[in-house]
């Protein structure tokens, strides 16, 4: 049987293997979907009327990382309740090291847009209005500080580590944004966007600086001056109970009357240039913004120096510990080293931007070609991805378009979208970076049975998107600044 911290473990390896390079899928960014506005204000739908349904709109969720692995932590087709990579004795830990960047990222995210609205005023002139509740988590690791918590102490006696580069963030948001498009000549057209965001929980850590030096086999010793920010607990709190003690309409209650009194403001900007009948470019930078979290304050702060046990996952796979020892571990040595502070303050985090650029041919007037670049800038550094695709319209109500992507030093990442429209309903399904080979994970339950799970062999990333619409009319332009085109 596994026990409780096994199995968080285990989930926490499983979230850290597969959550985005974009706040939403990119292959939307080629189909004829009103939500495409969220990557680039300036694209104006087909429809001179749409609706998004309530939680329906537009359910988005992301994951990302670049180091790890199915294989560097599951041992795919073992029905073992140590079937962790690392528990393993004759388990390389070298296999992760080598994959080690400078820097290494794990990210997730996911969106849920609650209304979506959008109409043509004029010939040209298209507004539109978005709720969104989005959760954004974050956490940058310097590859020398990964080396020393997998292999142990002993290639870095008497050295000094810099971990002023260790950042963690998560944080939970409301999104209000009001936002326009409209032609500034006959080829170019320009968007923007205003949101006003409203912070419910956040947990961040604030790293001025942190050093840690190895003393010997068996301690190490970190010198910081750190605090680990919460805002929102008590809201968590409430949201826990409720799920507790299964009471739905509580939960309800407590999710829509969540506080929304810390206050961020943000803004997208967008532009689409129509070389040609044929050629097309855009260009959009969206999520520049912050976020100043005032209310429902913890902080807990490290600002001298405290001693860690050195142990490592090398002692895991050495048999000298179990992984619940090493996690117990390390939940005890930071318990007692942030000390809780009587008097937090005020805190700001701000949002992950985004720059896309994209340019699409259309060939035919059901074919067309698209490729997007995405920079993901957070905490200093910028991740890229690259998307091809092919888009095409059948008929007059299905849509479907297929990608191809180069991220996270994996090129082997396929997309796939459906957009069918069936009188004013729309129905869209978008997934990309979905990786080309699975195998399966038995979990142990608590009866002693076995739970299979399908995982990905390489699932460095991957970004799913579902959503209902109800749109109206019909544009008497037609346009060229999306790649693909439906037909009423």
């Amino acid at each position: 049987m596994i026990c409780k911290t096994k199995f968080l473990l285990i989930l926490f390896f499983t979230i850290i293997i597969v959550n985005a390079s974009a706040q939403e899928s990119q292959v939307m960014y080629f189909m004829n979907l009103p939500q495409n506005h969220l990557l680039n204000p300036a694209i104006r739908p087909d429809n001179s009327f749409y609706l998004g349904l309530p939680v329906l709109s537009g359910i988005y969720a992301g994951i990302n990382n670049d180091f790890l692995e199915l294989k560097d932590v599951f041992i795919p087709g073992l029905k073992s309740g140590s079937n962790l990579a690392f528990q393993q004795p004759d388990f390389d830990l070298n296999k992760i090291v080598d994959k080690l960047k400078d820097q290494n990222n794990i990210s997730a995210n996911v969106n849920l847009q609650l209304l979506g609205l959008g109409f043509a005023a004029g010939k040209d002139l298209y507004f539109f209005i978005d709720i969104i509740d989005r959760v954004e988590t974050e956490a940058v690791f310097p590859k020398s500080y990964l080396e020393l918590l997998i292999n142990g102490n002993d290639q870095f006696l008497n050295q000094t580590i810099d971990l002023s580069g260790l950042n963690l963030k998560a944080q939970y948001f409301r999104e209000f944004g009001f936002g326009f498009s409209k032609n500034i000549t006959e080829k170019l057209r320009l968007g923007a966007k205003v949101k006003l965001l409203a912070g419910i929980v956040s947990g961040t850590l604030d790293n001025r600086t942190m050093s840690l030096e190895v003393n010997d086999a068996f301690s190490q010793t970190v010198k910081a001056d750190a605090s680990f920010d919460i805002s929102g607990n008590t809201w968590l709190t409430k949201m826990n109970n409720d799920l507790n003690n299964k009471n739905p309409s509580s939960l309800i209650r407590d999710y829509a009357l969540n506080s929304l009194s810390n206050s961020g403001l943000g803004v997208d900007f967008g532009a689409v240039y129509n070389l040609n009948k044929m050629i097309s470019l855009s260009a959009s930078i969206t999520d520049l913004g912050f976020i100043n979290w005032k209310n429902d304050l913890k902080s807990y702060e490290a600002k001298n120096s405290f001693v860690l046990s050195g142990l490592s996952l090398k002692d895991v796979v050495d048999q000298n510990i179990s992984s619940d020892d090493l996690v117990r571990e390390i939940k005890d040595t930071l318990r007692n080293s942030f000390i809780k502070n009587p008097k937090p303050s005020s805190f700001r985090t701000y949002l992950p931007a985004n720059v896309l650029l994209g340019a699409n041919l259309n060939l035919f007037q059901i074919l067309s070609f698209g490729v997007l670049s995405c920079s993901k800038i957070y905490y200093g550094q910028i991740k890229e991805a690259l998307t091809l695709s092919a888009n095409a319209y059948i008929g007059k109500v299905l849509s479907g378009t297929l990608s191809y992507t180069a991220a996270n030093y994996t090129y082997n990442n396929f997309g796939i979208g459906i957009a069918c429209k069936t009188g004013p309903i729309q129905i869209y399904v978008t997934a990309d970076k979905i990786p080309s080979k699975w195998s399966k994970v038995y979990i142990e339950k608590p009866d002693q049975k076995f739970l299979a799970l399908s995982l990905p062999d390489r699932w460095y990333a991957l970004n799913f998107q579902f959503g209902v619409n109800i749109l109206f009319g019909k544009m008497g332009t037609k346009k060229v600044d999306k790649p693909m085109i439906l037909i009423e």
